[in-house]
């Protein structure tokens, strides 16, 4: 899902999970059993050009936020911070 909205590519994704924290409003959610409800998502993907513009558009600048770096020192903190409180 963060690829393509850093591809600026329209996304529909399931609402369980992680992904709604992922796309954040920049994504078309569904229920995952709920079959009409994707179809729902993607065709408004498919015909709906504002839709399309504004979701690609907005991914791309969603998924700035997210970096290896960034992942890698939140990592590291986590990971110190269960090493002190062990000892």
């Amino acid at each position: 899902v963060l690829e393509a909205l850093a591809c600026g590519v329209p996304v529909a994704c399931s609402k369980s999970g992680s992904l709604p924290e992922v796309a954040g409003k920049h994504a078309l959610y569904f229920d995952s059993d709920d079959i009409q409800d994707m179809a729902s998502c993607i065709e408004q993907i498919i015909t709906d050009e504002a839709t399309r513009r504004n979701l690609a558009e907005g991914g791309i600048d969603w998924t700035k936020r997210f970096s290896w770096e960034k992942t890698g020192s939140r990592t590291l903190d986590v990971l110190v911070r269960a090493f002190k409180e062990s000892r």
